[in-house]
């Protein structure tokens, strides 16, 4: 069975740790599916999350400045 970690987000502070963390857990069978809010672009991240074929990188520009957690992680879960 895959794992799937859906993280939206509109800061970039603490993105390498998660990965690093997510990474590093025993159960390899995931996939991460990123939200990027807040006018934050895939060519913000690290070369090493833009890279994994495991991470999916999604940015809605209508929704770019919304801080609804809610809201972002409904339009996470529905992407297709």
């Amino acid at each position: 069975m895959k794992l799937s970690i859906i993280t939206p987000t509109h800061r970039l502070s603490h993105i390498d740790e998660l990965y690093d963390s997510i990474k590093s857990q025993t159960y390899k069978n995931w996939e991460w599916v990123l939200y990027l809010n807040g006018g934050i672009t895939k060519k913000d991240l690290s070369s090493k999350i833009q890279k994994d074929k495991k991470v999916s990188v999604y940015v809605d520009e209508k929704t770019a400045q919304s801080k609804n957690v809610g809201y972002l992680k409904n339009k996470a879960f529905h992407l297709g």
